[in-house]
């Protein structure tokens, strides 16, 4: 069987949601890949992969952006494990919030809102 990460959402393609979701995805999977990297067990990091979907049985060229459902998806090797996501996920969450602190911060001299929603985050799916 498989291993992903992998992460779901609402909304269009070039949305923040989408884009936020992406740049969470990488460093997770590069982390991930210094883990295994310092255990000799070094590998390449595949192509994003993604699902999408709309409710209902309307085409989905005719569905707006705004209502399509996907899934983000980086393969990962049999090799990695849950632990080994675990133990990089805190290290990528702070060093993505204080990126994106110091950003935003540049940009409009505000503070962050961390997005909420009802997004699925599942990882090593």
């Amino acid at each position: 069987m498989a291993n992903y990460l992998a992460i779901e959402g609402k909304g269009e393609p070039a949305g923040e949601l989408f884009v936020s979701k992406v740049e969470a995805l990488y460093p997770l999977a590069y982390g991930i890949k210094k883990i295994c990297k310092e255990q000799d067990n070094d590998f390449g990091v595949p192509k994003l992969e993604g699902l999408w979907w709309v409710e209902g049985n309307i085409p989905a060229l005719e569905i707006p952006r705004s209502e399509w459902h996907w899934k983000l998806l980086i393969r990962m090797p049999e090799f990695v494990t849950k632990e080994m996501m675990r133990s990089v996920q805190p290290e990528v969450a702070t060093k993505k919030f204080h990126y994106r602190f110091r950003s935003t911060l540049a940009r409009r001299k505000s503070v962050p809102t961390p997005a909420r929603g009802n997004q699925k985050n599942s990882i090593l799916s």
